[in-house]
């Protein structure tokens, strides 16, 4: 898809949704910031090596994706063919993340439901904007 037959609102949701996810990846690596992800990931695994690696590697998607959606905007022709399998993997990432980060942690009864549903918004609204830019890229 050609820059020009992108539209604004497209545009628009594709710059916010990446320089949101390469933001989220960077906090992971930043020892101040306390992040949902990080919480809920503290009450699956503890606080242990395989919660940092899978903190890490979701890091590593996020920023990866981020860019990959910049660069899927300037229009780079080498990377059109790659743009819907990676959108594809980020998606399925992402919904992993979801249960992981979402789902999982409702079961020890231990959240509070509004804080649980700002989350659950968050990450669906990220979901449906990278349904949103993989259709579109048909």
């Amino acid at each position: 898809m050609s820059n020009s037959s992108k539209s604004l609102s497209r545009i628009l949701i594709q710059v916010a949704l990446a320089v949101f996810l390469i933001l989220a990846g960077l906090s992971v690596f930043n020892p101040g910031v306390i992040e949902d992800t990080s919480r809920s990931l503290n009450k699956l695994f503890g606080k242990n090596d395989v919660r940092l690696m899978v903190m890490y590697v979701v890091a590593v998607i996020e920023i990866a994706a981020g860019a990959l959606l910049i660069l899927d905007l300037v229009g780079i022709a080498a990377l059109s063919k790659l743009i819907q399998p990676a959108l594809l993997i980020i998606i399925i990432a992402w919904v992993v993340s979801m249960v992981m980060v979402d789902i999982l942690p409702i079961f020890n009864g231990k959240e509070k439901l509004l804080p649980w549903l700002a989350v659950l918004s968050k990450d669906t609204l990220i979901l449906g904007a990278l349904l949103l830019i993989r259709s579109e890229d048909r």
